[in-house]
């Protein structure tokens, strides 16, 4: 992967959370992290992590399956 890896997360605590808990392991892994936590609601997240805005963001498996799986 070239350049920074981008993590964001949505504005709930537990995302936010864990969306800094990505970047330290990334940090501490020597890699080069963009800090975009609490960066909005779902679909703005979504939007962002689809246009390659980020690369990763936590997610609940119920939400990931009800907005990332094709009808």
């Amino acid at each position: 992967m070239k350049g920074p890896i981008t993590v964001a997360s949505k504005f709930d605590t537990e995302g936010a959370l864990l969306g800094n808990v990505m970047l330290l392991v990334l940090e501490n892994g020597g890699f080069d992290a963009v800090d975009k936590t609490e960066l909005g609601a779902t679909d703005v997240v979504r939007k962002a992590l689809e246009t390659g805005e980020v690369d990763m963001y936590p997610e609940y498996t119920g939400n990931g399956n009800w907005f990332f799986t094709p009808n």
